[in-house]
């Protein structure tokens, strides 16, 4: 019971939404964002599901059955119901909201707007085909690249639209200070890294169809020494840097810093097989984890 309770949370993306909406609070309370509508929150989780279940349903086929999408044949039809609830909540919560957001063109400039459009565009076009020349094509057929794109929409969704949503209602100028970019920066790249170690469940099924992602390029035992752990460093090279200009609190580049040693650490111990539901369960665990550090963090501060 336990075990199928785990795989109901994972393969509806339910565990991705609660990473999501920690991470959304967590960004939300560094940048003392104090009076976000909890229906922001809401919406960022119901995306987050929404979004990934449209990208799983779209590649569960019998030309490529790992564990995950044999279950998502057999439970499609539950699946495009839990799947029109998420879209008709989507479409009532955003109607909800849209007052607050009525003044859009006054305080958010050209650049910012485009910025915020690029979210919308990759997302659409990582989950539905562009019609080219030759062939149908989407982002997610960029196989190298994948990982970036869900960290640039990660992000995006996360960060930048609740952060802008509250600058609006309060009827200020959308303006992206440094703590803002550092934020960005940061989820931008370890969720691009996380993403980078998400696929090496599939390596073998990917493998099969020529789907050449990180870890079937690299082979899952060169994964981490070759890109991973190299990545890592530099990036928490870059944190500490940042600390001693008085860019990043002590208490942020600390968390930062730990974010990218556990996932040095992680992608260790995948170079042993693992289940899929490990997989899922430490690698989006390092959301959980860091978000909950920073709202613990920003709640000492605070009080």
């Amino acid at each position: 019971m336990k075990h199928k309770s785990l795989v109901w949370l994972h393969f509806t993306n339910v565990y991705l939404g609660i990473c999501a909406l920690l991470s959304c609070i967590a960004n939300l309370s560094f940048l003392q964002q104090k009076h976000t509508p909890i229906l922001v929150f809401v919406l960022v989780a119901i995306a987050t599901i929404w979004f990934y279940n449209l990208a799983y349903q779209k590649v569960a086929t019998s030309s490529m059955l790992t564990h995950r999408t044999k279950w998502l044949i057999q439970h499609k039809k539950q699946l495009i119901t839990v799947q029109s609830i998420l879209t008709a909540s989507l479409a009532i919560f955003g109607l909800l909201l849209l007052p607050n957001v009525l003044n859009f063109f006054t305080y958010v400039s050209t650049a910012q707007q485009l910025f915020l459009v690029s979210f919308i565009v990759i997302a659409l076009f990582y989950n539905f085909r562009l019609i080219t020349k030759a062939k149908f094509f989407s982002l997610r057929q960029i196989v190298l690249l994948k990982p970036f794109f869900i960290a640039y929409v990660w992000v995006g969704l996360t960060l930048v639209y609740p952060f802008v949503f509250n600058q609006i209602s309060a009827n200020k100028l959308v303006y992206f200070d440094s703590n803002f970019w550092i934020l960005f920066i940061d989820g931008f790249c370890y969720i691009k890294l996380l993403a980078i170690l998400y696929d090496v469940k599939d390596v073998e099924a990917d493998a099969a169809i020529g789907f050449k992602t990180w870890a079937v390029k690299l082979a899952n035992s060169k994964l981490s020494n070759l890109l991973v752990l190299p990545f890592s460093v530099f990036f928490s090279v870059i944190v500490i840097v940042l600390h001693q200009l008085k860019y990043i609190p002590p208490g942020l580049a600390i968390i930062m810093i730990l974010t990218y040693t556990s996932i040095i650490l992680i992608s260790l111990l995948m170079k042993t097989k693992k289940s899929m539901i490990w997989h899922l369960t430490v690698i989006d665990g390092v959301i959980i984890l860091k978000s909950v550090a920073i709202i613990s963090l920003n709640n000492m501060y605070s009080s």
